[in-house]
C-alpha cells in the first residue's frame, strides 16, 4: 500500500483520477457473486443444464473484454498475464479433440471454472486496490490544498 502511494503521488495529478477509482469500484461491483448466488442456484433447479451452461459460457466471453480493459486501463499488468496463462491455456486445451467423452467434458469446462475463479480472486483484491487509490488520491488533495494555501 504505501508503495503504491509514493508511486501515486510521484506520479502527475491525472494518473489518480476519479474514473479509475470509478471503474474499478463498477468492476469490483460486477464481480461480487454475493448480490447472484441466489439466480445462480435457482437456474440450477428451474433452467435445464444446456441453457445454463450456454448463458455462463455468453457472460465469461461479453465480460472477459471488460475485465481486459479494466486492467490494462489501471496498470495491472501481472493480473493481465495471468488472466491470459489461467483463462487462454484453458480455452486453448478446450479446442484438442478427445475421444473419451469424460475427458472432453471436463475440457469443455475448465475454461469456464478457470475464468470464474480468477473473476472471485480479482474480486477479493480489487478492494484493496480500490482503498489504496482512494488513499493517494485523498493524500494528493491534501498536498494540492496546502500548496495552494501557502502564497
Amino acid at each position: 500500500m504505501i508503495k503504491d502511494i509514493r508511486r501515486m503521488k510521484n506520479m502527475h495529478k491525472s494518473a489518480v483520477s476519479n474514473m479509475d477509482v470509478a471503474q474499478l469500484q463498477r468492476l469490483h461491483y460486477f464481480l461480487s457473486y454475493n448480490r447472484y448466488t441466489i439466480f445462480t442456484y435457482g437456474g440450477f433447479f428451474f433452467i435445464p443444464f444446456v441453457p445454463l451452461y450456454m448463458l455462463l459460457v455468453v457472460l465469461a466471453i461479453a465480460f472477459g473484454p471488460y475485465v481486459i480493459f479494466v486492467l490494462y486501463r489501471n496498470g495491472k499488468r501481472g493480473w493481465l498475464l495471468a488472466f491470459g496463462l489461467v483463462v487462454g491455456i484453458p480455452t486453448v486445451l478446450a479446442f484438442i479433440p478427445v475421444h473419451d467423452i469424460v475427458a472432453q467434458t471436463a475440457l469443455h469446462f475448465l475454461p469456464l471454472l478457470t475464468f470464474y475463479s480468477y473473476c472471485f480472486l480479482l474480486r477479493l483484491t480489487m478492494s484493496d486496490w480500490i482503498s489504496d487509490l482512494s488513499a493517494a488520491e485523498g493524500l494528493w488533495n491534501r498536498e494540492r490544498e496546502t500548496q495552494n494555501r501557502i502564497p
